[in-house]
């Protein structure tokens, strides 16, 4: 029968390492597939509800007036058109940062407008507030715009174009 060893001391300390540095190169190694899985998934359902409310405009705009929301048809135009053209570019991985800004501010709008009932139940009961459908698109597109689109992007793409031929340390465009 095997005799067990126990770590102790500088044995566990390597071991803890161990794993933490092994963790990191999976992390690493999926990071860029992670974050383009993010990208396709929010995108495509941003398209989707961009296409929706394309498809009926005078409701869209009805429902911003009853939400109070100033210009209704032209805003609904504008949500209509960001949501589905910016998902589009979110799945690309275009523009990314700028189109993920954009999508925040009209997901804070929802939640402040059309989802302000489940805003409210943030204390009595932050199920709800967190199941409000502009909450997971909030935080997918919150944590794009902090971590990038990734490698797998064409922002990646078009920035390692732009950096060809610079001099070492010079940063392109940042997107």
């Amino acid at each position: 029968m095997p005799t067990k060893t126990k770590l102790t001391g500088p044995q566990f300390g390597r071991s803890v390492d161990l794993v933490h540095t092994q963790t990191e190169r999976v992390a690493a190694a999926l990071e860029p597939f992670v974050l383009l899985t993010v990208r396709v998934v929010i995108g495509y359902a941003l398209v989707r509800a961009g296409l929706g409310k394309l498809a009926n405009p005078e409701g869209v705009a009805a429902f911003f007036a009853q939400l109070g929301i100033p210009a209704p048809a032209l805003n609904a135009a504008v949500v209509s058109n960001l949501e589905l053209f910016g998902g589009g570019l979110l799945m690309l991985g275009l523009l990314a940062r700028a189109s993920g800004r954009a999508i925040t501010g009209v997901m804070g709008v929802a939640l402040l407008t059309a989802h302000m009932t489940e805003l409210a139940q943030v204390i009595s009961d932050p199920g709800a507030a967190v199941a409000a459908a502009p909450v997971p698109f909030l935080i997918a597109v919150l944590w794009l715009c902090l971590r990038g689109p990734g490698s797998l992007s064409l922002d990646h793409l078009v920035t390692t174009a732009a950096t060809r031929g610079l001099p070492r340390g010079t940063d392109a465009p940042n997107t």
